[in-house]
């Protein structure tokens, strides 16, 4: 099923950011959107073992690029190795030509 097909309250979200304030700020606009089941995680590395045991279990994933332990590339690539079916958004301060390819590859 679409996270678009469930409600707000039953759409599990992962924030990846090695900012901790962006994924504060995130939360709480999500929250205030609705939505309740939010994990965040400042680490590529720890994010990366958490999709492969959990990718199905998330609707939606917010990923950026620029990581400790694993870039955001990487993550793609764990994602789409762990069969994750949701929605990816990518959020990073990189250049715009960086995000076009990373847009490009999360196509893939």
């Amino acid at each position: 099923m679409s996270y678009t097909q469930l409600p707000r309250d039953a759409v599990n979200v992962l924030l990846v950011d090695d900012d901790g304030f962006q994924i504060e700020l995130l939360t709480e606009q999500l929250q205030a959107l609705g939505y309740r089941h939010i994990h965040g995680m400042q680490d590529g590395k720890a994010a990366a073992t958490e999709i492969a045991a959990r990718a199905q279990h998330y609707h939606l994933v917010f990923l950026d690029l620029s990581l400790p332990g694993h870039d955001g590339f990487k993550l793609m690539e764990s994602l789409a190795q762990a069969g994750f079916s949701g929605a990816l958004a990518i959020i990073s301060g990189q250049e715009k030509e960086v995000l076009h390819a990373a847009s490009l590859i999360a196509n893939l």
